[in-house]
């Protein structure tokens, strides 16, 4: 393909340009399939262009791919023996990036309220809805209500991200052009950085064909549009442990429950003691543990 002769080649410059210029097409699966390519390529070490492959590696960051986006970072970082301003640029920037990444590892973000936009496009109408949801389930059982309720549109395109850590996902074209409706949907919900969520774009056709790339670019747009308008909430990912304790030592776990900012939600009393259920930031569910094993009299209760 050109895009790989033009990274054997080092230009650089040449390959990020039709990068950018292919996703703002709304193709992005020819996009992804160029930035597979140019990341794995052998020659990537030897681009002498560091301005665009700093420029690579900021679409990265802006595209959520983590991996790559380190693998850049290092490549350019690995250069540092010839050190210069934008060397030490990308070496503070992959720092905060990575920084960022682990501050916001037991978070994410996700909409609470609903939202709709419509989108006129050469005479088809688009209806976009951007939705909270809590499961797969949930969000099938949506969407074949929205396919009754619109029975006379031409198609009802979707796609969600479920689960904590995103990695739940699904996009459907529902009868468009492949990766013209569904992969765009995702990508702004991905894009947005949310999870929880169904997008769910309404296509009534106006007589007119639109062509992939700007059909793409409708069905992004629309989506997009929709999830702006949409209140997201940042929410933290807790973990719940039990401790049973006996009375004497009672005092001294709540307060090393509490000094870690752990909440306790029930509290249950036996002959032996007390039994204390804890909803704990994930990220300090470890230190948490520490802390309470060292109350020799304190023992872990396991979970069904």
């Amino acid at each position: 393909m050109v895009f790989e002769f033009e990274a054997r080649c080092g230009d650089y410059g040449c390959i990020y340009g039709s990068i950018e210029r292919t996703g703002k097409c709304g193709d992005d699966e020819a996009a992804d399939e160029m930035l597979v390519s140019v990341g794995h390529c052998e020659k990537r070490e030897k681009f002498v262009h560091n301005a665009c492959l700093l420029n690579y590696y900021y679409y990265l960051c802006d595209s959520f791919d983590e991996e790559l986006a380190c693998a850049t970072a290092r490549c350019i970082a690995g250069r540092s023996a010839k050190a210069s301003p934008l060397l030490f640029l990308v070496v503070v920037e992959f720092t905060v990036f990575i920084e960022q990444s682990d501050i916001l590892m037991d978070t994410y973000l996700t909409i609470t309220s609903s939202a709709e936009y419509q989108l006129t496009e050469k005479r088809s109408r688009f209806l976009g809805f951007a939705m909270h949801v809590e499961s797969e389930d949930e969000a099938k059982s949506i969407i074949a209500a929205y396919k009754k309720k619109y029975y006379d549109a031409r198609h009802v395109c979707y796609a969600y991200v479920i689960g904590d850590d995103g990695k739940t996902t699904r996009a459907n074209d529902d009868g468009e052009p492949s990766g013209t409706a569904g992969r765009p949907i995702l990508g702004q919900i991905v894009s947005h950085d949310l999870t929880y969520t169904l997008g769910i774009v309404v296509r009534y056709f106006g007589g007119v064909k639109l062509g992939t790339g700007p059909l793409g670019v409708a069905y992004k747009t629309c989506m997009g549009e929709a999830l702006n308008l949409a209140e997201c909430e940042e929410k933290i990912i807790t973990s719940t442990l039990i401790v049973s304790i006996p009375y004497t030592d009672a005092d001294t776990a709540m307060r090393f429950i509490r000094e870690i900012g752990a909440d306790i939600t029930q509290r249950d009393y036996d002959l032996q003691g007390t039994i204390l259920t804890v909803s704990v930031r994930q990220d300090d569910e470890s230190a948490l543990r520490d802390r309470l094993s060292k109350i020799l009299s304190l023992k872990f209760v396991e979970q069904d």
